[in-house]
């Protein structure tokens, strides 16, 4: 919750000055130091909650499906935004990069989930969304 105020409260501040037309509107720095006092706040929580990640609370098994879900429906989501005509279409392209993360999915579960193969996992799952980041960046060189 903490980061969520940290984050929109910075985006704010950054914004500020372009965005006169606001109802409400609140000085800079106030915006600011709210921003930085909900970073303090958050970071001071993670400091005294216990280490536990998604996969020691739920399970490996449970935390890779689900995190792959979500990856997926990110996936689909910036097609049919592409496809929509809200994104351009290029950026749609990256849904063909889904097909290839199932079948590693698939291949990590199938090999039992050991170290390699989740480390291989990583390194692909990493590999793919620095493509994605690029189709992205790519819009700022060559819009359109």
């Amino acid at each position: 919750m903490f980061l969520v105020v940290h984050i929109w409260t910075l985006n704010d501040w950054a914004d500020h000055d372009a965005d006169s037309s606001a109802p409400c509107r609140v000085a800079k720095a106030r915006l600011l130091r709210l921003s930085l006092a909900a970073l303090a706040a958050a970071f001071l929580l993670f400091c005294f909650l216990p280490p536990r990640t998604n996969a020691v609370a739920f399970g490996r098994e449970p935390a890779l499906l689900a995190s792959f879900a979500v990856f997926a429906a990110a996936f689909v989501y910036l097609g049919v935004l592409a496809a929509s005509g809200i994104l351009p279409v290029r950026l749609g392209y990256s849904v063909v990069l889904l097909p290839f993360q199932t079948m590693w999915t698939l291949q990590t579960l199938r090999a039992g989930m050991e170290p390699a193969s989740l480390d291989r996992l990583r390194r692909r799952y990493r590999a793919t969304f620095a493509l994605i980041g690029l189709n992205f960046l790519s819009l700022a060189i060559w819009p359109g």
